[in-house]
């Protein structure tokens, strides 16, 4: 094995031409793959982050049927006992409680409404890390019970950090809801949609406020591993009373964001399919040719006693050889300038950022750097090169040693 090995590698550099053009065929296959599926991948994971780490989570629970008609008097009161339980199951890290509902707010002289959050700070911020989006004033505290605005209605509304807010909305099974509020605060989003319309209160204010003592919402759970959100959706399903509540993941309660997603992730694949299958003709098409060019070659090491075997190991070595020079080179180029534009994300303007803001995601092109992005890049670039060597080993095995000879 040592001696076809070092054959081999010979071999693959006794024409540098031939095997600088067949390696930058991978190379170059494997380069502009890593490039198209690392700005897909950071740009949905920064999607994913803008929206669910923000805010909506990775799995909700709520009332039977408050997905389909969110309103206050569609709440639940889940037992303790429950909320514990969740907080004990594998994978679930966090159990944020949350009492949402709408109202009007008011500033000096503007009105506009506003989606009104109660929350349990401590349990927040953990997740959604609340108070690193603060730009002025300071996050809740034992002493500070005021609300919390978002920067754009805070703008609208012409208030600040030590301004009144006014709410006035509808409270549980009608109640009249209306409250004034200090604010404490004011936060900075990356979703317009939400640095338009949030409001922060205490748990106990905003239930107090809506006249919906102990009851919530929702259920927000934070995850170890947001790649087994399904799992973990479809294991509380059969956990919980769904007579009672509903189990959504956050591709069921951001349909739109999850449909673009896919769609997008879809044509992505396609193009880089097209890419591999441009490819593999090249490569193909050169091994075809280091077979062909090396016919006499062949046949003399068939007359001297060289097996079969042995010689269709040596060509399938010298194209792993090739294909693994390939892969380096890609790999060893394709990490600096994806590690630059992870650090450095594209900054996006005019319609196209017009259209990410309306889903509530920041106007930038970030990387990935994932490792499986790298492995699987590599591992079908390796395979195609493989299939590529089926021709000569084929011909190896019906050479006919005789006519070539002859030829």
């Amino acid at each position: 094995m040592g001696m076809i090995v070092t054959l081999a590698w010979r071999n693959l550099w006794r024409n540098k031409r031939r095997t600088a053009i067949t390696a930058a065929s991978v190379f170059t296959a494997l380069f502009l793959a890593l490039l198209t599926r690392s700005m897909q991948i950071g740009s949905y994971d920064k999607m994913v982050s803008d929206v669910v780490e923000t805010y909506a989570g990775y799995v909700q629970i709520h009332a039977d049927g408050y997905h389909r008609q969110r309103t206050i008097n569609n709440t639940m009161s889940p037992p303790q006992d429950v909320i514990d339980s969740l907080r004990s199951r594998a994978q679930i890290t966090t159990v944020i409680p949350r009492l949402e509902s709408f109202a009007l707010a008011s500033g000096r002289n503007a009105t506009r409404g506003a989606r009104v959050v109660g929350i349990a700070p401590a349990l927040e911020d953990s997740f959604t890390h609340l108070s690193d989006r603060i730009v002025d004033g300071e996050y809740f505290s034992p002493k500070r019970r005021g609300v919390l605005a978002a920067q754009g209605l805070a703008g609208y509304l012409q208030v600040g950090v030590g301004d009144t807010l006014v709410l006035l909305g509808q409270g549980y099974r009608g109640v009249g809801a209306a409250g004034k509020y200090l604010i404490n605060g004011i936060l900075s989003f990356p979703s317009p949609e939400l640095n338009n319309q949030m409001v922060y209160l205490h748990l106990d204010s905003a239930q107090s406020l809506y006249a919906a003592q102990g009851r919530l919402t929702s259920l927000v759970l934070d995850l170890a591993d947001p790649d087994y959100v399904d799992r973990v959706a479809q294991d509380l399903r059969t956990y919980v009373n769904t007579d009672i509540y509903e189990v959504l993941s956050w591709k069921q309660t951001l349909t739109e964001l999850n449909q673009q997603i896919q769609a997008d992730n879809a044509g992505g694949i396609i193009m880089v399919w097209i890419l591999y299958v441009i490819v593999a003709f090249g490569i193909f098409g050169t091994i075809t040719m280091m077979f062909l060019e090396r016919t006499r070659e062949i046949a003399v090491m068939l007359a001297v006693g060289t097996s079969r075997v042995r010689l269709a190991a040596l060509l399938a070595t010298e194209s792993v050889f090739l294909a693994l020079t390939g892969i380096v080179a890609g790999i060893g180029a394709a990490i600096p300038v994806l590690s630059y534009f992870h650090a450095n994300p594209i900054l996006l303007r005019g319609e196209v950022a017009a259209g990410m803001r309306e889903f509530g995601v920041e106007p930038v092109i970030p990387f990935s750097m994932d490792l499986f992005l790298f492995v699987n890049n590599a591992a079908v670039v390796f395979c195609i090169t493989m299939v590529c060597i089926l021709y000569p080993l084929i011909k190896t095995a019906r050479f006919d040693m005789v006519d070539a000879l002859r030829a």
